[in-house]
């Protein structure tokens, strides 16, 4: 009775740790960069939204960068978000607040952001 025990002990800890590496493969797959460029709906001249996310296993980091700026400067102005991948959304943390930008993945590999949002992000 005792070695039976012993067994099924093993076995919940093994079926743990195949959780574990599976949501592990599944952050995994989604490693990379995405980028997206897109006309600034803010601005009455011609510069654009360069969005850029960075997904590294749990972590991941947003940049925006508004090209040329405002000032007329070509580098541009940076915001850049540190984030973590949830459950389909990516989570951003700022003191006590939280905030979920939810996300799906394309067919083809890509990342769309926001609930039917037309802004994906392509895989470089």
């Amino acid at each position: 009775m005792n070695s039976n025990f012993r067994l099924m002990g093993s076995g919940v800890a093994a079926v743990l740790a195949l959780g574990s590496l599976a949501g592990c493969a599944d952050d995994a797959a989604l490693d990379g960069t995405y980028t997206h460029v897109a006309s600034n709906p803010s601005a009455t001249d011609s510069s654009q939204i360069f969005t850029q996310l960075t997904i590294n296993g749990a972590d991941c980091v947003l940049l925006d960068r508004a090209v040329p700026a405002a000032d007329g400067d070509v580098a541009g102005e940076e915001m850049e978000q540190e984030c973590q991948v949830g459950d389909n959304a990516l989570v951003f943390r700022s003191g006590d607040s939280e905030a979920e930008v939810p996300f799906e993945r394309t067919a083809n590999g890509d990342i769309r952001l926001g609930m039917g949002s037309e802004t994906v992000l392509t895989k470089q």
